[in-house]
């Protein structure tokens, strides 16, 4: 493992004369730097002259990681060193490039979420539509992850 590391710079270093190589890099930075949450809904489409050009799903995400940017920023170019300058991060909305994925059953909440609070519940419990009361608890739950994983 060691022998590994002490190639990493080399590589970076060369790979910073190849566009390619250069693209894969800060692509793999991007979903380091974006998080998982985040990474789902934030996909890098180009990396060209310093501009990291990255899809979101919806306008609520491009606003959201616009206001991070900066932050992003920061933490992008201390993850790929000197070799690798990403000066500005655009988001652009691009919902068809999103799989839809079925909203949270309030009977299996996600790990990695919090629980959801009682009157979340007591209120879910009032929405006689099952396909409305499912929307409502996924929706409730993805903004306390939400919340969780940018500290809002």
């Amino acid at each position: 493992m060691h022998g590994i590391l002490e190639t990493l710079p080399g590589l970076l270093r060369a790979a910073a004369d190849d566009p390619q190589a250069a693209r894969a890099f800060v692509f793999a930075a991007w979903r380091h730097t974006a998080g998982k949450q985040a990474a789902e809904h934030a996909i890098a489409s180009e990396f060209a002259d310093g501009r990291l050009t990255v899809a979101v799903e919806n306008e609520n995400w491009r606003r959201e990681l616009a206001e991070l940017a900066p932050q992003m920023l920061f933490k992008l170019n201390a993850a790929l060193g000197k070799h690798f300058a990403v000066r500005y991060i655009e988001f652009f909305v691009e919902p068809g490039r999103f799989e839809k994925k079925d909203m949270v059953n309030a009977s299996k909440v996600d790990p990695d979420v919090p629980d959801l609070p009682p009157q979340v519940l007591k209120a879910a419990g009032k929405i006689e539509d099952p396909e409305l009361k499912k929307a409502f608890l996924g929706a409730a739950q993805n903004t306390l992850a939400l919340k969780r994983n940018y500290g809002r």
